[in-house]
């Protein structure tokens, strides 16, 4: 199906279904700035947990039929980041990298690392699986990530043990010294643990190494702070900045306007935060021009003048 965005805006999105579970970032040449190509549809299951994953494991079918309705899109297709933070998705990501050779041109890439909520898997041994599928990757391995602090989801396992923050905190160091040691680009998750998330990166980055700090949802100060000290880096922006409840002072609102245009990147965190007027529906790439609409609102400029910056800022980041 097509979906036809009112006004001056205009953006189309195109919709297969095809049962991945990570985030993934889309990049857009001119004149696709009208055009959000996305992986899913019926459903729409961008997902973070395997349990809300749709039971039937993608083939290479579903991707090569997928792949053919993307080429009829208008525009042109510039790739997607697929984020594999989990060690029982690595084959995945082999296989849609492999997938994106044979169908897309090379244009499917990854980011690996080991999420926040499950750092205990981040030993020597999965250190080594994740470099070796890195290295399999060659030019499609683009980032290490996402990892980072959660004290949120690991709110009740820190109450009962407060080593949980010291480990976890150890985890996201390792993972930031390798990323800068192997020269990729470091993708952050960082919830309700911004001091702690700025001091590991302070103490493990250096300030030209570029990083991607995932949905921002955090203060101004610690923005402020990031973007001072990581100059080289940028923000991530999600759907939520579309809502009214976010309005007040120091909210979101405030990190829309605070952040710069040449700073910037777009997001959903599907399936959360539909931006309106698609708000409590599952998030998708599909979104991205309202995520875009809102935020340019909010800073008096141009839809047009937010995609084409995200755009060049990813392609800055990421080196796609």
């Amino acid at each position: 199906c097509h979906l036809e965005c009112p006004g001056p805006s205009p953006a189309r999105a195109l919709l297969t279904a095809t049962p991945i579970a990570t985030w993934i970032i889309l990049v857009l040449q001119p004149p696709a700035v009208q055009a959000a190509a996305l992986l899913y549809g019926s459903g729409c299951m961008f997902v973070h947990r395997p349990e809300d994953q749709q039971p039937r494991p993608l083939e290479s079918a579903d991707f090569e039929a997928w792949a053919k309705e993307l080429k009829a899109v208008s525009g042109s297709f510039a790739g997607c980041v697929h984020s594999c933070c989990d060690v029982d998705e690595i084959d995945l990501a082999l296989r849609l990298v492999q997938w994106g050779r044979e169908f897309l041109d090379g244009k499917i890439y990854v980011a690996f690392g080991i999420h926040p909520t499950n750092f205990e898997e981040f030993t020597d041994e999965v250190e080594d699986r994740l470099l070796h599928a890195l290295e399999q990757c060659g030019r499609q391995g683009v980032a290490w990530g996402e990892c980072g602090l959660d004290y949120c989801r690991r709110a009740k396992d820190i109450e009962d043990d407060p080593s949980v923050r010291d480990r976890m905190k150890e985890a996201f160091a390792r993972q930031a010294r390798l990323a800068v040691l192997r020269g990729l680009p470091l993708v952050v998750h960082s919830r309700d643990a911004e001091d702690d998330t700025l001091e590991v990166l302070m103490r493990t980055v250096p300030p030209t190494h570029p990083m991607h700090l995932h949905s921002f949802m955090g203060s101004i100060p610690t923005l402020e702070r990031f973007l001072h000290s990581f100059p080289a880096s940028c923000v991530g922006v999600a759907g939520a900045v579309s809502y009214d409840a976010v309005g007040s002072d120091g909210g979101l609102f405030d990190v829309a306007r605070t952040l710069p245009l040449d700073r910037l990147l777009l997001e959903t965190d599907g399936p959360y935060m539909a931006p309106n007027p698609y708000r409590g529906e599952e998030s998708h790439p599909g979104h991205i021009p309202w995520i875009a609409e809102g935020l340019a609102r909010l800073k008096g400029v141009s839809t047009a003048d937010v995609l084409a910056a995200a755009q060049a800022n990813f392609s800055r980041i990421y080196g796609v």
